[in-house]
């Protein structure tokens, strides 16, 4: 059911079409930022399966790990994008599909930390919240703006 939802989310992210309609409005933001976080949502969702097939932990381990990864660069790119709309009105419809297309690649790492959470109940027999960002307590982190003016690369 979870690979489900991933795919559900995978659509959303092709309907942004991003490349066809946009200039991107920060080179390095598009660049570097999201097809990173596509990368690692990628890697995810292929060491999870893994993880499930062999009821590996530490392929569970990695999985969690790498949703850590994921949450800066969103929440790096919320605050950035956030910012860029506010200084230029101009770029809200760009802006937007960023933020659609990363919010939806952290969705994914989420359902996916859920697969490798069910792996882990499987193996230990006890249902833990291994992510950082799925426990109450959880406090998104600080991130420092890393990013010039709109259009600078």
């Amino acid at each position: 059911m979870r690979y489900q939802r991933v795919a559900d989310e995978a659509e959303l992210i092709v309907s942004c079409d991003m490349h066809k309609r946009y200039d991107p409005m920060n080179v390095k933001l598009f660049r570097d930022l999201v097809p990173r976080m596509g990368d690692i949502t990628i890697d995810m969702v292929r060491t999870s399966a893994q993880a499930f097939v062999k009821q590996d932990l530490d392929l569970v381990r990695r999985v969690v790990a790498r949703d850590d990864e994921v949450d800066h660069i969103w929440y790096h790119l919320l605050d950035e994008l956030v910012e860029y709309m506010q200084r230029d009105p101009d770029l809200i419809l760009q802006a937007t599909h960023l933020l659609l297309v990363a919010r939806y690649l952290e969705r994914i790492a989420d359902h996916v930390v859920n697969v490798a959470e069910r792996v882990s109940y499987m193996e230990t027999g006890q249902f833990q919240d291994l992510a950082m960002s799925h426990k109450p307590e959880y406090e998104r982190p600080e991130v420092e703006s890393g990013f010039g003016e709109p259009g600078e690369e």
